[in-house]
C-alpha cells in the first residue's frame, strides 16, 4: 500500500503546484496591469508660474502626456518641446502673451516630438512664431503676428492647424516646406508681408475655409493639394489643378496648377499675395483685368504659351513674374508704379513683349535675366529707373520701342548678340549702355536729348550703325572698349561728340557703294560729325582729313549726314485740303496745296487742279497741264480764298489734283455744298462756270512758283 499511498501523494503535489502557477501567473498580470494604469494615472497637469517659473523649466521637468497650462501674463521665452505634451493657455489668447524677444534666428516654439498640442497663445516677436519638425501636433486657438514666420513646418506631416489669427508676420504666415498630408483649416490669415501661405514641394494638403484679408495662397512645385472654400478680401479664391476649358470672372486669388486653356477675363483683383499664380499652365488668356496692390500682380512658373493682353497692372511688387516660362505673349497692357519690376524675366525665352505701356515702375519697366530669344517691340516704356535692363541674356531683340525719361534707357549687363533697332530713345540719363557686352547691334535708333547717348564701357566687338544720335551731352563714350565698329551715324548738337578710350573701328570695313549729289561712288564710309571742319575736294560726300576722336579716327567723315548717301528716287509730291467739309452760299473756303520737292535738284512737272461734283458727273479744269518747275528741297504751301456763289443746289463735291509725266502725285479733298433746292444739270452747269474764275485767284498765290515756260 505504501507505494501507493507514495503515489497518490505525488498527483496532489503536482496539483497543487499547478494551483500556485496559475494563481503566480494572475498576481503578476495584475501588476502589470495596475502598473500600466498607474503610469496613465500619474500624467500631470503642470501650471506655469506656480510650479515652474518658466513654460520651459515646466517643459523640461514635465513627462509625456503631461499637460501644461500657463496662465495669464507675458512670458520671454524661447521655448523647444522635445516630448508629447498638451501646452495650453488658462484663459485664452489675449490674455497670454509669449515673446521671442526678437532675436534672430530664435523660434518662440521649436515642436521635436509627434502629438504635440499648442493651443490659446499669443506667439510674437519670434524668428518662427512655431517651427515644426515633427508630425501629427495641433495648432489651434493662438494668435500669431509679429514674427519673421507665423508657422514653419519642415519636413513635417499630417499635423492639423486650425482656428488661428496669423497676421503681420515679416515674411510668411504659414510656409510649408517638404511637407505633406496636413490640415489647415478655419484660420484668419491677414496682412502678412509676403506669403499667407507658402506651399513648397508640399503635397496632399488640405486648405480650407480659411479666411485671407490682404493676403492669399502660393504655390510653389507643390501639387494634389485639396483648397476648397477660402476667400480672399471677400471673394473666393479660385484654385484649379489638371482642369482645362474653365471661364473665370469672380475671384479675390485665382492659382492654376496644370492647367489648359483656362480664359481669366474682367477679374478685379487686389490686395493679395499672387494675383493669378500659372504652375505648369499652358495657353491660358487672362484678358481686360485690373491686376493691382499685389505682391506679384501676374506670376508664371514654367508655364507656355499663355497670353495676357489688355490688363491694368500696378502697384504691385513686380507687375509680370515670369520663370522658367516660353513663348508666351504680354501686349497691349498697362503696367506703371509697381514697386520693382514692371515685368520679369528669369530663364524664360522666346516671349514676346509688345504694344505696353511700361511706366513709373520703381526698379526696371523690362528685366531680363538668364533669358534669351525674346521680343521686346513697339512699347512705350518712360519713368522706370531702368527702361530696358539685361542680365547674362543673349539673342534677344529690342525695337520700334519709345523708351524716354528714365535713368537708363537700355542696359545691357554680360550679355551678347542682342539686336537694338529703331528705338527712339530720349531723355535719360544714359540712352544705351553696355557693360561687359560683346556682339551686339545697336542699329537706326534715334537717340536724343541723353546724358550719354551710347555708353560701351568694357564692351567689345558690338556694331553701332545708322543711329541719329542728337542733342546728348555726350553723343557717345567707349570706355575699355575695343574692337567695335561704328559707322553711317549722325552726331549733330551733342555738347561732346565722341569719346573713346580703345582701338574701335569708326568706318565701314569694305567700300559701300552710294549717291552723292546725283553723282555715284563706292568707297569706305565713316560718319556724320556735325564739327568736322574738314574739305571734300573732289565732291565724293567724303572728308579728305580724318575726324579724331581721341586716339581713334574716322578716316571717312561723311560731309552731310548719312541717309543723304542713300536717299530713294523720291518724286515731287502735291496734296490738297479745306479748311472744313461743309458750305453754303457766301462762305470762305479756304483751299491750302502743298507742293513739295524732297530732292536736292529741281524738278520739272505738270500740274492739274480739278473740280468734281461726283453727284452730277460735272468736272472743271482750274488749272490743267501747267508747267512748273519746282527747286531743290522745295515745300510750300498756299492758301486759296474763295466765297462760294449762291446756289440753289446742294451736292458733294472733291478738289483733284495731280503732277505728272506719267502721275507722280495725286490727292482730293471732300466737301459738301448746301443749297436752297434741287435744280437741274443745266442750270448747275450755268452756276458752276462761275468757278473758272478760281484758276486766276490761284495763279496770282501761286506765284512764286516758276513756270517752266
Amino acid at each position: 500500500m505504501l507505494p501507493v499511498c507514495g503515489a497518490w501523494l505525488d498527483g496532489r503535489e503536482e496539483v497543487a503546484m499547478r494551483r500556485k502557477a496559475v494563481k503566480f501567473a494572475f498576481l503578476f498580470f495584475a501588476f502589470l496591469v495596475l502598473t500600466a494604469f498607474a503610469s496613465v494615472s500619474e500624467a500631470k497637469t503642470i501650471y506655469v508660474p506656480d510650479d515652474y517659473a518658466r513654460i520651459q523649466w515646466a517643459i523640461d521637468n514635465a513627462s509625456a502626456g503631461d499637460t501644461i497650462i500657463v496662465r495669464d501674463g507675458i512670458y520671454y521665452e524661447s521655448i523647444t518641446v522635445s516630448k508629447q505634451l498638451t501646452i495650453k493657455s488658462e484663459n485664452g489668447s489675449d490674455n497670454c502673451i509669449i515673446n521671442g524677444g526678437g532675436s534672430l534666428w530664435a523660434d518662440v516654439f521649436t515642436l521635436k516630438a509627434d502629438g504635440i498640442r499648442i493651443k490659446g497663445f499669443t506667439i510674437t516677436g519670434g524668428w518662427n512664431g512655431i517651427l515644426i519638425s515633427s508630425n501629427n501636433n495641433s495648432i489651434s486657438n493662438n494668435i500669431i503676428s509679429n514674427n519673421h514666420y507665423g508657422i514653419w513646418l519642415d519636413y513635417s506631416n499630417n499635423n492639423s492647424i486650425s482656428k488661428n489669427n496669423i497676421s503681420s508676420n515679416n515674411n510668411d504666415g504659414i510656409a510649408l516646406l517638404h511637407s505633406n498630408k496636413n490640415s489647415i483649416l478655419n484660420n484668419i490669415i491677414s496682412s502678412n508681408n509676403r506669403y499667407g501661405i507658402r506651399l513648397y514641394d508640399s503635397n496632399s494638403n488640405t486648405i480650407k475655409n480659411n479666411e485671407f484679408i490682404d493676403d492669399g495662397l502660393f504655390v510653389d512645385d507643390s501639387y494634389r493639394n485639396f483648397v476648397e472654400d477660402n476667400t480672399v478680401n471677400e471673394k473666393p479664391l479660385v484654385y484649379l489643378e489638371d482642369e482645362s476649358d474653365e471661364f473665370i470672372h469672380n475671384a479675390g486669388q485665382i492659382i492654376l496648377v496644370r492647367c489648359t486653356n483656362i480664359i481669366v477675363m474682367n477679374a478685379e483683383i487686389t490686395n493679395t499675395d499672387v494675383g493669378i499664380e500659372l504652375l505648369k499652365s499652358d495657353n491660358c488668356l487672362i484678358s481686360n483685368s485690373n491686376i493691382s496692390n499685389n505682391y506679384d500682380g501676374i506670376f508664371l512658373y514654367d508655364s507656355n504659351k499663355n497670353s495676357i493682353s489688355n490688363n491694368i497692372i500696378s502697384s504691385n511688387n513686380y507687375g509680370i513674374d515670369l520663370r522658367y516660362s516660353d513663348n508666351n505673349s504680354i501686349s497691349e497692357n498697362n503696367i506703371s508704379s509697381n514697386n520693382w519690376e514692371g515685368i520679369y524675366l528669369s530663364n524664360s525665352n522666346e516671349n514676346s513683349i509688345s504694344e505696353n505701356i511700361i511706366s513709373s515702375n520703381n526698379d526696371e519697366g523690362i528685366d531680363l535675366w538668364h533669358s534669351s530669344n525674346n521680343s521686346i517691340s513697339s512699347n512705350i516704356i518712360s519713368n522706370n529707373k531702368y527702361g530696358i535692363f539685361f542680365y547674362d541674356s543673349n539673342k534677344n531683340s529690342i525695337s520700334n520701342n519709345i523708351i524716354s525719361d528714365n535713368d537708363n534707357g537700355i542696359y545691357l549687363e554680360d550679355s551678347n548678340n542682342n539686336s537694338i533697332s529703331e528705338d527712339n530713345i530720349s531723355n535719360n540719363d544714359d540712352g544705351i549702355h553696355l557693360y561687359e557686352s560683346t556682339n551686339n547691334s545697336i542699329l537706326e535708333n534715334n537717340i536724343s536729348d541723353n546724358d550719354d547717348g551710347i555708353g560701351l564701357w568694357y564692351s567689345n566687338e558690338n556694331s553701332i550703325l545708322r543711329n541719329n544720335i542728337s542733342s546728348n551731352n555726350n553723343g557717345i563714350v567707349l570706355g575699355y572698349s575695343n574692337n567695335n565698329i561704328i559707322y553711317l551715324n549722325n552726331f549733330i548738337n551733342n555738347t561732346y561728340n565722341a569719346f573713346s578710350y580703345g582701338n574701335n573701328i569708326w568706318n565701314s570695313t569694305e567700300p559701300i557703294t552710294y549717291t552723292y549729289k546725283g553723282s555715284t561712288f563706292t568707297n569706305y564710309m565713316g560718319n556724320y560729325w556735325d564739327d568736322y571742319k574738314g574739305s571734300d575736294a573732289n565732291g565724293d560726300g567724303i572728308g579728305d582729313t580724318p575726324y579724331s576722336i581721341d586716339s581713334d579716327k574716322d578716316y571717312y567723315p561723311l560731309m552731310r549726314p548719312f541717309e543723304y548717301y542713300f536717299a530713294p528716287d523720291e518724286q515731287p509730291i502735291v496734296s490738297i485740303s479745306t479748311d472744313k467739309y461743309e458750305y453754303r452760299a457766301g462762305d470762305v473756303m479756304l483751299i491750302n496745296i502743298t507742293f513739295e520737292n524732297p530732292k536736292d535738284e529741281g524738278k520739272s512737272v505738270k500740274f492739274l487742279w480739278r473740280l468734281d461734283i461726283h453727284d452730277y458727273n460735272l468736272s472743271f479744269k482750274v488749272i490743267n497741264n501747267k508747267s512748273l518747275l519746282l527747286p531743290p528741297e522745295f515745300k510750300r504751301t498756299f492758301v486759296i480764298s474763295w466765297r462760294l456763289p449762291k446756289l440753289s443746289v446742294s451736292f458733294n463735291a472733291s478738289w483733284y489734283v495731280a503732277l505728272y509725266d506719267g502721275v507722280i502725285s495725286e490727292d482730293t479733298a471732300d466737301w459738301r455744298y448746301i443749297g436752297a433746292k434741287k435744280k437741274g444739270k443745266r442750270e448747275i452747269a450755268r452756276e458752276m462756270a462761275e468757278l473758272r474764275e478760281i484758276e486766276r485767284s490761284v495763279l496770282q498765290s501761286a506765284k512764286l512758283i516758276k513756270s517752266e515756260e
